[in-house]
């Protein structure tokens, strides 16, 4: 290692090989280890020309955006209670066909659900992401979930809707008929106390 060889170093294995065993390698796996790395896995040790610098540079960067995106994700997942045993597609299913549970409350009243908004927006855009380029079956049963659960949801706020009138309509009842029993008891107590004054006056 005198400069004189270049070295490329692998950061899934942590291999050292020289380059030219690297760019020999096409199979994708490590010429030590054999175990597999990506373009971005490789690092040279003493790059000397600027476009193999500027190249490591995107490369580190692009690794960092990955890792930054996979603790975002973990910190979601803990704060949202995902074990991540099951797929998104699994958990929504589950909690669509679950009867037991009350779902009849508003959709902004997410506390009596028992879902928070949290979970409820990681289950859609679990079900709105798109797979591979190969899996238009997946996507045409995620895009048929996603419009089931939405129309699950439009029933719901429409019972909710046919609820709220149906309260406004007993409580008006109520009133009037409070109203009323109010209004009797005034005139039996007027006919009372004129028939009182009546009486005195005789």
């Amino acid at each position: 290692m005198n400069g004189r060889y270049r070295f490329v170093f692998f950061l899934t294995c942590g291999c050292v090989v020289s380059e030219r065993a690297y760019q020999n390698v096409t199979d994708g796996n490590c010429p030590k280890c054999s175990k597999p790395y990506g373009k971005t896995d490789c690092v040279d040790i003493n790059p000397v020309a600027t476009d193999r610098k500027e190249r490591a540079k995107e490369n580190m960067e692009q690794r960092r955006l990955i890792c930054k995106e996979a603790r975002r994700e973990a910190k979601l997942r803990e704060k949202v209670g995902d074990t991540g045993d099951f797929s998104k597609e699994d958990n929504i299913s589950a909690w669509l066909n679950n009867a037991n549970a009350d779902r009849r409350g508003s959709s902004s009243s997410s506390v009596d659900t028992g879902i928070s908004d949290t979970r409820r927006l990681s289950m859609v855009s679990g079900l709105s992401a798109t797979g591979s380029i190969g899996e238009a079956e997946d996507k045409q049963t995620r895009k048929r979930r996603l419009e089931a659960w939405a129309k699950e949801e439009r029933r719901k706020s429409l019972g909710d809707e046919e609820k709220a009138k149906r309260i406004r309509l007993i409580k008006e009842q109520l009133l009037k008929k409070k109203r009323a029993i109010i209004a009797a008891r005034i005139a039996e107590e007027s006919s009372d106390s004129d028939s009182s004054d009546s009486s005195d006056s005789d």
